[in-house]
């Protein structure tokens, strides 16, 4: 404590830190009212006593409690757009993993996927999942379900996401009053986030391919005059590969980037680049002669935020770009040293990525040279 402040000084600072909270997303399916009741009650709990402290509190952010009605493309994005901010994810789910949404097997995993997102880009997101194992009525077990949950309980493992399991109601209000403590402690040192998908190493290349210098030109059969160049990477799954190379164009109207999907679907739907189903595209783009280039990004053919200007790219005709994807899932995509995209983007099938250019029925040319896909080692 800060012994040359007065008195009334701490008191006014105390007053300060009680009156902002932190944001506490609980995220869960259907039938777990009285799970979220107990996480609820401990949260107003922990939060009385940090307030009692002079210290931020813990603010629940619940569906539908918290949420209003809105558009977007799909009724789970209303509610990522209106959870957003959050400063810690808890996941609570059961014998199911809820309704699939046109990009993860359920909302609830699609809300930890945007959290994973929140993290990668630098924000201190806590994320804590609780698992029941309350005994249930055969009966009442769909055998699909229950295979999502253990395929979900295996992704955030792999992520580095301690779970825990919990079979009353006493057990999950003593671990969600550790793991929220400890967490609530995080938010206010300012330390790093729990989760840290990123290998600490700098892994060394294991094996190059090497590819010829690619000119894409428009190709009028194709839905937005695409052209595509496959990269090989099925061989490789479960290893961090990274594709560099040098991009140029002096197109006064492209886009250029890449493509990242399951092998099982179409690189192209019948009149677009973007496709429904496990995949994410971004790519750079200009749309006229000195006009700055800009940044889109997709996700399973859903538009994920406006087009993001890179700012100082009005006179950009040639750079270096990088795509790594590493061996847990994360895709990161770098142009000109500057980082652009990045994402957590796991494949469950066999994975592909093609580097894409297209230019909405605009003639262009984007070339790319000193093509190399780099296998690190383990």
């Amino acid at each position: 404590m800060d012994e040359t402040r007065t008195v009334d000084e701490r008191a006014e600072v105390g007053a300060a830190s009680a009156s902002h909270s932190f944001g506490v997303f609980i995220s869960s399916p259907g039938g777990m009212d009285q799970d979220r009741s107990t996480v609820t009650e401990e949260l107003a709990r922990l939060s009385s006593i940090a307030a009692n402290r002079g210290e931020p509190g813990l603010r629940p952010i619940r569906w539908p409690q918290e949420f209003a009605s809105g558009v977007a493309d799909y009724g789970q994005q209303v509610i990522n757009r209106q959870a957003d901010g959050y400063d810690i994810l808890l996941c609570l789910v059961g014998v199911r993993l809820g309704t699939p949404t046109p990009r993860a097997n359920s909302g609830t995993e699609e809300e930890l996927d945007v959290a994973i997102d929140a993290v990668l880009r630098g924000r201190p997101v806590q994320v804590l999942a609780f698992f029941s194992d309350t005994p249930t009525h055969p009966s009442a077990i769909d055998p699909f379900q229950l295979m999502l949950v253990r395929a979900f309980q295996a992704k955030i493992a792999r992520l580095g996401v301690l779970y825990q399991s919990y079979r009353t109601q006493d057990e999950l209000r003593q671990l969600v009053r550790i793991s929220l403590s400890e967490a609530h402690r995080r938010l206010i040192a300012h330390e790093d986030p729990m989760f840290q998908p990123q290998d600490p190493r700098h892994p060394s290349p294991a094996e190059e391919v090497r590819f010829e210098d690619r000119v894409f030109l428009p190709q009028t059969t194709a839905p937005q005059w695409a052209s595509a160049l496959a990269i090989p990477v099925v061989a490789h799954r479960g290893r961090t590969i990274r594709l560099e190379g040098t991009f140029r164009s002096l197109s006064p109207y492209f886009r250029f980037g890449f493509k990242y999907a399951d092998v099982r679907e179409p690189l192209f739907s019948s009149g677009s680049v973007q496709t429904p189903g496990q995949n994410i595209l971004t790519h750079l783009g200009r749309n006229m002669a000195g006009a700055p280039l800009f940044v889109t990004a997709y996700r399973a053919g859903f538009r994920l935020d406006e087009d993001r200007l890179l700012p100082e790219t009005e006179t950009c005709e040639e750079a270096p770009f990088r795509v790594e994807i590493n061996r847990t899932g994360e895709v990161h995509w770098e142009f000109n040293s500057v980082s652009i995209y990045r994402a957590y983007f796991p494949i469950d099938g066999h994975p592909q990525l093609s580097l894409l250019a297209w230019g909405d029925e605009h003639d262009y040319q984007c070339e790319v040279s000193n093509l190399r896909l780099y296998v690190m080692e383990d």
